[in-house]
């Protein structure tokens, strides 16, 4: 397709002209060698049937006619077997015909029975090679099956060289004998051959007539061709002879083409005046509308000078009420993180005193617990106490019966003494008795030395824990009025709590007031500064409109109108 695009018209036209002629041609061509070639094998295959059949039959009558010969021998019953066989191998051994060509006769074990070329070579085949065996073996299966023909190859004492051959054999049914011949078909092929030269020699024939009309039919195509193509291209030609005119030249738009006529390039050429006429009058418009600009140009770059001197004096004063907003915002933003802190700090103050307030209360429930404890103890050390007293009793009982005791041993050892001999193991057993009771007594006081001081010690212990009660109770005295202190501290605190939060909500909304009022100066100054660089842009847009009004104006001028 881009290989076309760079083709003149005038090319392109042969082309189209040249292309359709040329491939018709070679198709025709084609079509009729194909069919020639096809007619001539048809017809070359059917000479070569024809004449393979022609060789058949008169190999076939050869071989019959040397049958009949021999069929009076044959079958004459006065003879005996030797004698008949004797005439019937002469009489093979006698007929020839055409070249060297003979009738030959075998025994079903390769004997060789007549062979006109060579009589002293009959009798067995010597030197039997595979081939000669199966040959044989092939002579005799074709006579037997009494079509009697058998194609090979064989080589040809002639030429020396291996040829097609066809053979005929009659099987002689009584002796088991075969008789027949066989005859080169070389001449077969030699005949195909020519035929087949023949057959190219009339297909180049009928190639050379196209080429030859091909080539008239393509010099009238050219003929043509150019003809057509002057048609087109002398047209196209004024009409970009015209085209450059306007282009390089002197621009004139009040020149047309010609359009007469009802073709194509006609239509070219009305369409081409048309277009023409409408750039003259849009060049004539351009030229009016480019004075116009520059006028509008000038007139917008002295307002966007003017407009960009009060942008810059807005912008300043911006900045200093933006400095001015960025101090309070400072200032207040300082407020709200000392609020926040003294609220830090109340919350840490009541969370403080409500903990001391548990504390007071727990050690108040505490205080009070040990005080019931203490009086419980005191009541019970006294209830020892008593029982203690009870306890000397029961130790004043057993110190009267160790008394008794011992006085009874010591009575109890005067009456073994005065027994003599017969009282005295009575005297040993007052005596352990005596000293048991000792003992006993001796335990009785340490028993009732202990209590005694453990009475004492207890009725002490019941004075300290009276004394303690008391330190007690004034304790939880001391503890409910700290508590009651730390409940209007608790309370004080939370209202102070409470109002440092409104002072920290109230500086918090105030700071945040102040960072909106700030991004809003912030971005009235972005906007005066992208006003400014917007109204430089329009100054340089102007100017630029201008110079390029100047330049249009310079184009149209090229234009003749």
């Amino acid at each position: 397709m881009k290989l076309m695009e760079r083709l003149r018209i005038r090319s392109r036209l042969l082309i189209a002209v040249l292309v359709p002629v040329l491939v018709t041609a070679g198709v025709i061509a084609w079509i009729t060698a194909s069919q020639l070639k096809q007619s001539g094998e048809q017809e070359v295959e059917r000479l070569r049937e024809n004449l393979i059949e022609a060789h058949k039959e008169g190999l076939k009558h050869i071989v019959q006619a040397a049958r009949n010969a021999i069929e009076a021998d044959y079958s004459n019953p006065s003879l005996s077997e030797e004698e008949a066989k004797t005439r019937v191998r002469n009489t093979i051994r006698s007929i020839g015909y055409g070249n060297n060509n003979y009738i030959f006769a075998y025994t079903h074990d390769s004997f060789n029975l007549a062979f006109r070329p060579k009589p002293s070579a009959e009798g067995y085949v010597k030197d039997s090679t595979p081939e000669t065996k199966a040959l044989l073996r092939n002579l005799f299966d074709a006579g037997k099956s009494g079509d009697g023909f058998h194609a090979y190859e064989w080589k040809n004492p002639a030429s020396g060289n291996v040829e097609p051959k066809l053979s005929y054999s009659v099987h002689l049914e009584k002796w088991n004998w075969v008789i027949g011949s066989g005859i080169y078909v070389t001449s077969v092929d030699q005949t195909i051959a020519a035929a087949h030269a023949e057959i190219e020699a009339q297909i180049d024939r009928a190639l050379l007539s196209i080429f030859a009309i091909t080539l008239v039919i393509v010099i009238l195509a050219v003929t043509f061709g150019v003809f057509m193509g002057r048609s087109v291209t002398v047209p196209l030609n004024r009409v970009t002879r015209t085209m450059e005119d306007i282009a390089r030249g002197e621009g004139d738009l009040t020149r047309r083409l010609p359009a007469e006529g009802n073709d194509e390039l006609a239509d070219l050429g009305s369409q081409f005046n048309a277009f023409v006429a409408k750039i003259h009058t849009t060049i004539r418009e351009v030229g009016d509308t480019t004075d116009q600009v520059a006028s509008a140009a000038e007139e917008l770059s002295r307002v966007a000078e003017e407009t960009r001197a009060s942008v810059q004096t807005q912008g300043s004063e911006t900045d200093q009420i933006a400095s001015a907003i960025n101090e309070m915002a400072a200032t207040i933003h300082q407020i709200s993180r000392n609020a926040n802190e003294v609220q830090s700090a109340g919350a840490d103050a009541d969370r403080l005193a409500k903990d001391g307030g548990q504390t007071m209360a727990g050690s108040q429930q505490s205080v009070n617990e040990l005080s019931r404890n203490i009086l419980q103890s005191a009541e019970a050390i006294e209830a020892l106490a008593s029982r203690s007293d009870e306890i000397q009793k029961v130790l004043d009982v057993i110190h009267e019966v160790t008394d008794q005791t011992n006085l009874l041993a010591l009575n109890a050892a005067i009456e073994a003494a005065r027994a003599g001999e017969h009282g005295r193991g009575f005297a040993v057993v007052a005596d352990e008795v005596r000293q048991l009771a000792k003992r006993s007594g001796e335990s009785a006081g340490q028993i009732r030395e202990m209590i005694e001081g453990f009475i004492n010690e207890s009725r002490s212990a019941v004075e300290r824990m009276r004394s303690s009660q008391g330190l007690s109770e004034e304790t939880v005295e001391r503890i409910n009025h700290a508590s009651s202190a730390l409940n209007t501290i608790e309370q004080s605190v939370e209202h102070i709590h409470d109002q440092v939060t409104q002072i920290a909500t109230a500086a918090e909304q105030q700071s945040q007031v102040a960072e909106e009022i700030n991004q809003n100066v912030v971005r009235i100054v972005e906007a005066a500064q992208n006003s400014d660089t917007g109204v430089t842009q329009t100054n340089e847009a102007s100017q630029e409109l201008a110079r390029l009004g100047e330049r249009l104006r310079e184009l149209v001028s090229q234009f003749r109108v």
